[in-house]
């Protein structure tokens, strides 16, 4: 190797890139918009479940329900309930597992929505959909060791 071709060791190598060749990176979140929108208003999730409000309150605080915020309001995510509107009990073992991560409910939908190619591009919110309970929390623990 010629001289001029080695490296400096003491060089830093983010000094050769150049910064208007790294991706720009901007999430589209129209899709997360879309769950805040489709999301049930804690009145109409009380219903559904047979409880006051703050009933789903006090499941919320236990990290039994996951919300999010749509006009000051929590809203919760029609996929973390079964089909006669009781929470999916995994749905709690994920939360802690993605918690790791961030406690941030955007960021936390965002990663249940979100689809790796190391499982084909599902989701976990996809796995929770069609019941796939084992891949949904393995997509869990995968995301929270990144």
């Amino acid at each position: 190797m010629k001289d001029s071709q080695k490296s400096d060791i003491n060089q830093d190598p983010m000094e050769e890139i150049d910064e208007v060749s790294l991706p720009m990176f901007e999430r589209d979140m129209s899709d997360v918009e879309a769950e805040i929108t489709a999301a049930l208003s804690q009145h109409d999730l009380g219903r559904l479940m047979g409880l006051c409000p703050n009933q789903v309150l006090e499941l919320e605080n236990k990290g039994i329900l996951f919300s999010l915020t749509r006009d000051g309001h929590s809203v919760y995510p029609r996929w973390q309930f079964d089909e006669l509107g009781k929470p999916i009990s995994l749905f709690k073992e994920i939360l802690e597992i993605l918690s790791t991560i961030s406690t941030d409910p955007v960021d936390l939908l965002i990663l249940m929505i979100t689809g790796l190619d190391f499982f084909a591009g599902e989701s976990i919110k996809d796995y929770i959909i069609s019941e796939d309970w084992e891949s949904a929390l393995m997509e869990a623990r995968v995301i929270a060791k990144m």
